[in-house]
């Protein structure tokens, strides 16, 4: 009889509202809420019934708590439950004694916490439930006790009944009544049973007359690995040797029984000589556990293994799939296919072990086969359901020619999870068994470890290259802030030295004022380049505030496009404009005219000269903006990159400036609730799409950190 995993509660109260309330607060399938109106009510519940912990309240118009208390500690189912006083009014410390004097184990006072009433309760029934857990396991060892001891009378009063013929039909009965185990008797030469008691029939499904009929039945029905030691145990017994062994037999449905077989001589019934006396107890269940209990030891001994290696990999990917999958083989199958989700959802092969070289193509072939299977089968829909699956060779037609081929018997594929997500799966396949459901738990266990070792290393490495990107960030930044400054100092050395060598009139004015121009270009740079580093910090912080108003797209454009006509002269760049007449929303004009400027600049950058393109389009409730070059282009996998913090595409080295730009323009869009995409070939130019919905966003303050960049 298992133990009930619910647990009685009993609540004394006199009031309806403060029943709900403690109802509420103690809410779980765990607990059986039982309710008392009065003292006199508790007494007899308390009486009939045992429970895990009784919250009362003090103050009731029958009999009060602490009388209550009192009664219920002198007898009855519940006397030795712990009672809880809960009460507004008594929380004087004299009070307080006299309800432990009245036999309470804790005071809560109203009004109370509900998490602190409920952790004192929890304490409460998680002692109850492990004391009546602790009972049910010492009923069940008496019992076996008491089964071990009835085996051993079995066997005296088997010996008994046989120096006493006259007892024999006593005898029987009783062997009768016994449906675990087998009592037999055969001849001492031939070993032909003479008889085997009714409860064979029930236990190996052949019938009485079957085995006392057969002159073979040592060879036909027990286990052929345990046949000989059976043998020559009972040749044993023929020399006056009381022989004790356990041994397989096949039933009539083709199951093994294991049973624990004594032996000795006895009397004939007929008097007569003397015969083999048995007695067979079933013992397969407990061998069953002992199969189990091995199992989960030597699986948790190959999964403490499984992580130090893991955890000696050091952080390095490549190594740590790799040894996933020389950790599987031998140990739970003849090869482990490991296999990533990659950047676009798609699966790659990252790791395949096979111990067979000769079958190593064709485990590929079926593994490619499996990776396709369509359907709720193949590795797609383990990813997308996030569970195992143990693949039915013949159900699947596709993957049957290379499983023949193969002699494959067992097939799994196992998620890699890790906080929900599914990084890839695992494949373990076997020619020496059928894998059980029991055998999932080690797999996903491995799969999950593997996981966290898997995604500890890929962040490592990220945070190796950010760090990386970082430092070379800070080069690049410290260089190009250096250099306005540069021509900046030299105007004012050549300012101070004409100064104090009484010369400064010697400065023409065409002169001073090309010197000027030249200071405030620079200046004009370095404004630039600290405005960029405000931005990305603003952002990071959340604090990039949005200003919406209306603006007209069209004529923002056109005024930047006019801000750096010298610029575009200079760099013999020729604009050309397609903008729609009529293109106005709710946008913050400033942010815009930097997301313009910046992509402006980077084509005239880029572009060495060729032509730029900036059109528009008016798209349903949608405003479209599209800047093209045909400059030097970016590379597929820079493209991935050029929006994020620190990532650049081309050399700093050779175009300088921060690499920020970007970044910034791409969360200047998102904060208005649009899109912005490159599309670009190398050495065919370069353009950027943007899409700005023309109502104004939702929120006025941007935070990068809400977004997935």
């Amino acid at each position: 009889m298992e133990v009930s995993p619910k647990v009685d509660i009993l609540l004394v109260d006199d009031r309806p509202d403060n029943f709900t309330v403690l109802e509420a607060v103690l809410d779980s399938p765990l607990y059986n809420l039982v309710r008392a109106t009065s003292g006199s009510e508790a007494i007899n519940i308390a009486g009939k019934s045992q429970f895990a912990v009784i919250l009362l309240d003090v103050q009731m118009p029958d009999k009060d708590g602490f009388q209550t208390a009192r009664e219920i500690r002198l007898g009855g189912a519940s006397r030795h439950t712990p009672i809880i006083f809960v009460t507004a009014i008594y929380g004087d410390d004299a009070y307080v004694n006299l309800g432990y004097d009245a036999g309470a184990v804790d005071y809560i006072f109203k009004p109370f916490n509900p998490h602190i009433l409920r952790s004192k309760v929890a304490v409460h029934a998680e002692l109850f439930i492990k004391t009546r857990k602790l009972i049910h396991q010492n009923e069940l060892l008496r019992n076996m006790e008491m089964r071990e001891h009835a085996n051993k009378l079995l066997e005296v009063q088997i010996k008994s009944i046989q120096r006493e013929q006259v007892l024999q039909k006593r005898y029987k009965d009783l062997v009768e009544s016994i449906d675990h185990c087998i009592v037999w008797s055969a001849n001492c030469e031939t070993l032909v049973l003479s008889f085997v008691s009714p409860q064979v029939e029930k236990l190996t499904g052949y019938q009485t007359s079957e085995w006392i009929a057969k002159n073979n039945f040592w060879t036909e029905y027990i286990h052929k690995e345990d046949l000989n030691f059976v043998l020559e145990s009972l040749k044993r017994v023929k020399t006056g040797e009381n022989v004790e062994f356990e041994n397989r037999l096949i039933t009539k449905d083709h199951r093994v029984l294991w049973f624990h077989t004594s032996v000795h001589l006895v009397d004939r019934s007929d008097g007569f000589g003397q015969e083999l006396g048995g007695l067979s107890v079933d013992i397969t269940s407990l061998k069953e556990a002992e199969l189990i209990l091995r199992k989960s030891e030597a699986d948790q001994r190959f999964l403490a293994e499984a992580g130090a290696h893991l955890a000696a990999t050091a952080l390095d990917y490549d190594k740590i799939v790799s040894k996933i999958s020389d950790l599987v083989v031998p140990k739970f199958g003849c090869w482990c296919g490991v296999y990533m989700v990659d950047e676009n959802s798609k699966l790659q092969t990252a790791g395949l072990t096979v111990g067979c070289n000769e079958k190593a193509d064709l485990v590929r072939e079926f593994e490619k086969s499996y990776k396709q299977l369509g359907g709720h089968q193949g590795m797609q829909a383990v990813i997308e359901s996030g569970r195992p699956q143990l693949v039915s060779i013949e159900e699947n037609a596709p993957l049957h020619p290379f499983a023949s081929d193969l002699g494959l018997r067992s097939y799994v594929c196992v998620p890699m999870l890790i906080r929900k997500r599914v990084l890839g799966v695992l494949t373990i396949a076997t020619t020496q068994k059928c894998y059980q459901k029991s055998d999932f738990w080690v797999m996903e266990e491995l799969a999950c470890r593997a996981a966290l070792a898997i995604e500890n290393a890929v962040l490592f490495n990220k945070a190796e290259s950010a760090i990386q990107t970082r430092d070379e960030f800070l080069s690049i930044a410290s260089h190009e802030l250096r250099t306005p400054l540069t021509p900046l100092k030299l105007q004012f050395q050549i300012t101070t030295k004409l100064i104090n060598d009484g010369k400064f009139s010697t400065l023409t004015p065409e002169k001073l004022k090309k010197m000027m121009n030249i200071s405030d270009r620079q200046l004009d740079r370095l404004n630039k380049l600290i405005e960029e580093l405000l931005n990305v910090s603003r952002i990071n912080l959340g604090r990039m505030d949005l200003d919406f108003g209306p603006t007209d797209l069209s004529q923002l454009i056109r005024n930047v496009a006019e801000q750096y006509r010298d610029q575009l002269t200079a760099s013999s760049c020729e604009l050309s404009l397609d903008l729609d007449p009529s293109l106005g929303g709710e946008w913050d004009a400033d942010k815009l005219e930097q997301v313009f400027i910046n992509l402006l600049t980077n084509s005239i950058k880029y572009g060495h000269g060729k032509p730029i393109r900036i059109y528009t389009r008016n798209v349903d409730d949608m405003a479209r903006i599209c800047v093209q070059d045909f400059g030097i282009g970016i590379d597929v996998e820079a493209q991935r990159k050029i929006f994020n913090l620190f990532e650049r595409a081309p050399s700093a080295k050779k175009y300088g400036g921060l690499g920020l730009g970007l970044y910034v323009v791409n969360n200047i869009v998102k904060g208005h609730g649009g899109t912005i995409r490159v599309e670009s070939k190398l050495g065919q130019g370069t353009t950027f799409i943007l899409e700005l919905p023309k109502k104004a966003a939702a929120k006025t303050v941007y935070n990068a950190n809400s977004y997935v960049h």
